[in-house]
């Protein structure tokens, strides 16, 4: 299953095969850069790392029920 994460700093597309999480890619939006990625595969998590003049974005995806979930974290 895919699923698109969207907030401030960019966008993110990951899928789950079952407990294993990947991100198929991501785009930062206007104004930030890509930091950091880390796409998995992965049993854990994935995360992509983005900053801008806005501050910096992250998101942490992981497999639950074989669907992808995200949390964004925002430092000023």
């Amino acid at each position: 299953m895919r699923r698109t994460f969207s907030a401030s700093g960019g966008t993110a597309i990951a899928t789950c095969e079952g407990a294993t999480v990947r991100l198929l890619s991501w785009a930062p939006a206007q104004g930030y850069g890509v930091k950091s990625a880390d796409p998995g595969p992965d049993d854990e998590h994935a995360e992509v790392k983005f900053e801008g003049t806005a501050g910096r974005v992250e998101l942490r995806v992981r497999c639950t029920d074989g669907r992808p979930t995200g949390s964004w974290r925002r430092d000023d």
